[in-house]
C-alpha cells in the first residue's frame, strides 16, 4: 500500500513538472489545444497508476443453465460474509462486473424459475500488471432448491483465474484443498493433543468388553491362588490401558484419514497439471471420429470421398502431429473440429432419412428415433462449441485490439515527443537568430531615425522654398483686378504639384485699344515646369511689352527663338520646349470685335451667334523649342485664323491638363467632352461656368491623382 501511494504521488509530481516546463507549451502548439495533450498525458499515467496500485479485475461472460441462456438472473457476489456487489445477466445471458485481484469470492444465482446455485471464484493467483479483462463463462445444471448462504454443500463448480488472466474451471474440491493444505499439516502435528478430548466410534463397545472380560477372568486367577490383590489399583489399571488404547486408535484412524486426504489431492493436482491437456491431439480422435460415423450409420468410404471433407481430415491430421499448439492454432483445430462434426452431422441426417423410407418393423422405427435423438444431442453440443469459439474469437480480438491501442498510444506519445523536441530546438535556433536580426533591425532603426530627421529636415526646407516659389510664380500671374478692367473673364488653374508648368499671360495696347491673352502649357510640371514657366512668362514680356509684337503669328516666332537661345537647344541636347495658344482681340465698333489666333499644338474654343455648338480651332502642328531632330526638319510656319464675333461671345483657352485627365477605369476626359461642357453651360454667367468645370474636374477624376496642371481661361467679349 505504501509502495501504491508512492507511486501515485510521483506521478503527480511528473505531471505537475511536465505541465510546467517548456515541452508542455510546445507540445500544446503541436497539438493544437493543451487540453488534448493533458488529457492525453493523465489519461496514460492514470492508467498506469490503476493497473500497479489498485488490482481490478473486469469480469465479463455469459450464464447457461443446462446450455441454454439464463436472462434476467441475479448475481451476488460474496467475499466471506460480506456482499461485495450485486448484477444481473442480461436477455442474451451475458453480464459483467469488476472485482479486486487477490482474493476469493463465492457468486450466488438466483431466479424465480430454477433453484439456487453458487459457485467459487479464485482470483489470488492473478496478476494485475498483465492482464485486466476476463473472460467467464458458466453452465449450470438443474437441481432441486438449496437454501440461502454459501456454504460448500451448494457450491457447483470453482473457477480459478490464472497469471495470464484466462478463467478455468477446477476441481470443486481443489480450491479447499489449496487453502487448507497448510492447516493439514498443523493438524497432522496437532492430533496427538486433540485425542483426549474427543473420542469416536472407532473401537466398538463390543471391543471393550473383550478386554474387560480378560481383566476379570485375570482377578478371578489371582483370586484362586488367594494372593492379596488391591482391586482399585487395579481397576486404574484397565482404566489407563482403555485409555491408552483409545488414543492409539484415534491417532493410527486419524493418521489414516490424513494421508489419504493428502494422496488424494497430490494425485488430483498432479494429474490436473501434467494430464489436462487443452486439446486431446493423440489418435484418440481419429478413433471418435470413426466411432460418430459408426454410431450415426455412416459409410466412411461415402463420407471421406467428398472433397470438402477430405480436406478438414488432413487438416486435423496436421494438427494431430503436432505436440503443443499455440492458443492461436488451438482455436483454429477446435474450428475445424467444429466444421468437421458439422459435415458429419449433415451426413447423419442423409443417412437417417434414408433409413426412414427403409425401415420396415417397429423395432427399427425406435432404432432410428433413438439415433434422432443421439444426433440432436450432438448438434446442440456443437452448438455449444461454436458459441465457445465466438466468445474465444471475442476475446483474442478484445486483447489484439486493446495491444493495437496501446501500440498506437505509445506511437503517438513517440512521435508526439519528437515533434516537441524538433519544435523545441527549432524555436529555440530561430529565437536565437530573431534575437540577432532584433538587435541589428534595432541598430538600422536608429540610423534610419536619424536619416529620416535628416530627410525631414531637408524636405521642410525644400517645401519651404518650393512654397516661396509659389508665391514668385503668383506674383507674375495676371491679377483679376487688372483684367476686370477691360473684360469679363475667368481662369481655372489647377497645379498638379505646388508650382506649375502651366501659366496664363494678358497685355493690353490702350494705344491700339488691342488686348494679348495667351495660355502656355511648359515641358514637366512641378519645380521643373515652374522654371520653364519663368522662361516662358520672361520671353512674353519681352515679345509683346518691350518689342511690342502684336500679331500672334509673330509672338509665337519671338517665343521659339527665345527658347532656343535661352536654353542653347542648337548646341545642346536640351528638349524642353511649350504649347502655346495666343489670341489678340481688337475692338472695332461698340458690338463687333475681331480675334486673331494662332496655336503652337493648342486649340481655342468659341461661340458664335446664331450657332448651338461649341466651334474650335485647332492650333499648328509645331511646338515651341523642343526635340533638336525636330528643329532640323523644314519648319511648319504658325497659321494666324481671324474671326470677327459679336460682343458678349466667349472665347475658351486651355492647356491639355483637363483633356488627359483619367478617371478611376482610366478613361480620359477628352476634348468632345470638354466641348459638350462648354455647351451645356455657355448661356450661364461667367462664374457659374468656371463652378461648373471645377464640379466636371472632380467628378470624373474622383480618386485618381492629377496627373498634369490643369489651365483654362474662358473670356467674354
Amino acid at each position: 500500500m505504501k509502495k501504491n501511494i508512492e507511486f501515485r504521488y510521483k506521478c503527480i509530481n511528473l505531471v505537475a513538472s511536465f505541465m510546467k516546463s517548456q515541452y508542455y507549451k510546445f507540445m500544446s502548439k503541436v497539438l493544437c489545444s493543451k487540453h488534448i495533450l493533458l488529457l492525453g498525458v493523465l489519461f496514460f499515467l492514470s492508467n498506469s497508476v490503476l493497473v500497479r496500485g489498485q488490482g481490478v479485475l473486469n469480469i465479463r461472460g455469459y450464464l447457461l443453465m443446462d446450455s441454454v441462456s439464463m436472462d434476467y438472473a441475479e448475481i451476488v457476489v460474496f467475499d466471506g460474509e460480506k456482499v461485495v456487489t450485486r448484477t444481473s445477466t442480461k436477455s442474451s445471458g451475458s453480464f459483467a462486473m469488476t472485482l479486486a485481484s487477490g482474493r476469493i469470492y463465492v457468486l450466488q444465482f438466483k431466479k424465480n424459475t430454477i433453484s439456487t446455485q453458487k459457485v467459487i471464484l479464485d482470483a489470488k493467483t492473478h496478476n494485475t500488471y498483465k492482464a485486466k479483462n476476463s473472460m467467464l463463462n458458466i453452465n449450470l445444471t438443474s437441481k432441486k432448491s438449496s437454501k440461502e448462504g454459501h456454504s460448500k454443500s451448494s457450491i457447483v463448480g470453482v473457477y480459478e483465474v490464472q497469471a495470464s488472466g484466462n478463467i478455468v474451471s477446477v476441481d470443486k474440491t481443489a480450491l479447499y484443498n489449496k487453502e487448507e493444505e497448510k492447516e493439514n499439516k498443523d493438524e497432522a502435528e496437532k492430533v496427538n493433543d486433540s485425542i483426549s478430548e474427543k473420542v469416536n466410534d472407532t473401537i466398538t463397545k463390543v471391543e471393550i468388553k473383550k478386554v474387560e472380560d480378560d481383566i476379570k477372568k485375570k482377578i478371578e486367577e489371582l483370586a484362586d491362588n488367594k494372593q492379596n490383590i488391591d482391586i482399585e489399583d487395579i481397576e486404574r489399571k484397565k482404566d489407563s490401558i482403555l485409555m491408552l488404547a483409545y488414543k492409539k486408535a484415534e491417532l493410527i484412524v486419524l493418521q489414516a484419514k490424513k494421508e489419504a486426504e493428502i494422496i488424494k489431492e497430490a494425485r488430483r493436482r498432479f494429474e490436473r497439471k501434467y494430464n489436462r491437456p487443452i486439446i486431446n491431439l493423440n489418435n484418440n480422435i481419429h478413433k471418435q471420429i470413426s466411432a460418430d460415423l459408426k454410431r450415426f450409420a455412416i459409410s466412411e468410404s461415402d463420407f471421406f470421398s467428398q472433397k470438402k471433407v477430405k480436406n478438414y481430415h488432413d487438416l486435423i491430421r496436421q494438427y494431430s502431429k503436432k505436440d503443443k499448439l499455440s492458443s492461436t492454432d488451438s482455436l483454429e483445430y477446435l474450428k475445424v473440429i467444429t466444421i468437421f462434426n458439422e459435415e458429419i452431422i449433415k451426413s447423419a441426417w442423409l443417412q437417417l432419412q434414408i433409413d426412414k423410407l427403409n425401415a420396415r418393423t417397429h423395432e427399427d422405427s425406435i432404432m432410428l428415433h433413438k439415433r434422432e435423438l443421439e444426433i440432436r444431442t450432438a448438434e446442440k453440443k456443437i452448438q455449444e462449441a461454436k458459441m465457445k469459439i465466438k466468445l474465444q474469437d471475442a476475446e483474442i480480438t478484445r486483447k489484439n485490439n486493446f495491444i493495437m491501442l496501446v501500440v498506437l498510444l505509445l506511437l503517438f506519445l513517440v512521435t508526439s515527443l519528437a515533434l516537441l523536441y524538433r519544435s523545441f530546438t527549432v524555436k529555440k535556433r530561430n529565437n536565437k537568430i530573431l534575437a540577432r536580426k532584433n538587435a541589428e533591425i534595432a541598430k538600422n532603426n536608429k540610423v534610419l531615425a536619424r536619416k529620416n530627421r535628416e530627410i525631414e529636415t531637408k524636405n521642410k526646407k525644400i517645401l519651404d522654398s518650393i512654397r516661396y516659389a509659389q508665391t514668385i510664380q503668383q506674383a507674375v500671374l495676371p491679377t483679376k483686378s487688372i483684367n476686370d478692367s477691360y473684360f469679363e473673364w475667368f481662369v481655372v488653374f489647377l497645379p498638379k504639384d505646388i508650382v506649375s508648368g502651366d501659366f496664363y499671360w494678358f497685355h493690353e495696347f490702350d494705344e491700339l485699344n488691342l488686348s494679348v491673352f495667351a495660355v502656355v502649357d511648359c515641358t514637366g510640371h512641378g519645380v521643373p515646369g515652374a522654371f520653364m514657366s519663368l522662361i516662358g512668362n520672361r520671353l512674353l514680356v519681352e515679345a509683346v511689352k518691350e518689342k511690342g509684337i502684336s500679331n500672334p503669328v509673330d509672338i509665337l516666332e519671338e517665343i521659339d527663338k527665345g527658347i532656343r537661345i535661352a536654353l542653347m537647344q542648337d548646341e545642346t541636347e536640351n528638349n524642353d520646349g511649350m504649347d502655346v495658344c495666343v489670341c489678340t482681340i481688337e475692338r472695332l465698333d461698340e458690338t463687333k470685335r475681331k480675334v486673331c489666333f494662332a496655336g503652337a499644338k493648342r486649340p481655342i474654343f468659341y461661340t458664335e451667334k446664331g450657332e448651338d455648338e461649341i466651334k474650335y480651332i485647332k492650333g499648328t502642328v509645331r511646338g515651341i523649342g523642343g526635340r533638336k531632330r525636330l528643329r532640323k526638319k523644314s519648319k511648319k510656319s504658325f497659321q494666324e485664323h481671324e474671326l470677327l464675333l459679336d460682343k458678349d461671345e466667349k472665347l475658351y483657352l486651355t492647356s491639355d491638363g483637363f483633356f488627359d485627365l483619367q478617371s478611376p477605369e482610366r478613361k480620359k476626359y477628352g476634348r468632345i467632352k470638354f466641348m459638350n461642357l462648354l455647351q451645356l453651360n455657355k448661356d450661364k454667367v461667367l462664374a457659374d461656368q468656371e463652378l461648373e468645370i471645377i464640379k466636371a474636374i472632380e467628378k470624373h477624376g474622383d480618386t485618381e491623382p492629377q496627373i498634369d496642371d490643369i489651365t483654362i481661361l474662358g473670356i467674354k467679349l
